[in-house]
C-alpha cells in the first residue's frame, strides 16, 4: 500500500478468526444508540447503570479467574455469567493461528 509517497507492508484478507471484526458493537437491541454525537463512535444513551460495588465485584471475579485459569472457554463462560447480554462469536480460529 502506498500513502503520501510512502510504501507500507499491508496484507488485506478476509476476517475469519474469533477476535477480528470489521467493527465492534457493545450494545443490545433494547438499547438506544446515538451515532451523531461523535464522528466514529456511538453512545448508548439508555444503558442500565451499575453500582460501583457491582462493577468492583465483576472485576474481582475476573481477576481471581485469571490467577488460576487461562483457558478461553472458561473466560467466555464467566463473562456470559457476569454479563447476560455478552455474545462471543467463536470461529475456532484465532489471530495467532492465522499468522
Amino acid at each position: 500500500m502506498q500513502l503520501n509517497g510512502h510504501r507500507y507492508p499491508v496484507y488485506f484478507f478476509e476476517s475469519d478468526t474469533s477476535g477480528e471484526k470489521l467493527y465492534e458493537e457493545f450494545y443490545t437491541d433494547e438499547e438506544t444508540i446515538d451515532l451523531e454525537r461523535f464522528q466514529s463512535l456511538g453512545v448508548v444513551t439508555n444503558a442500565a447503570r451499575r453500582r460501583k460495588k457491582e462493577l468492583d465485584k465483576i472485576i474481582d471475579v475476573l481477576e481471581d479467574l485469571f490467577k488460576t485459569e487461562t483457558q478461553k472457554e472458561s473466560v467466555v463462560k464467566m463473562l456470559n455469567q457476569l454479563l447476560p447480554t455478552f455474545q462471543h462469536v467463536e470461529t475456532g480460529l484465532n489471530l495467532d493461528q492465522k499468522m
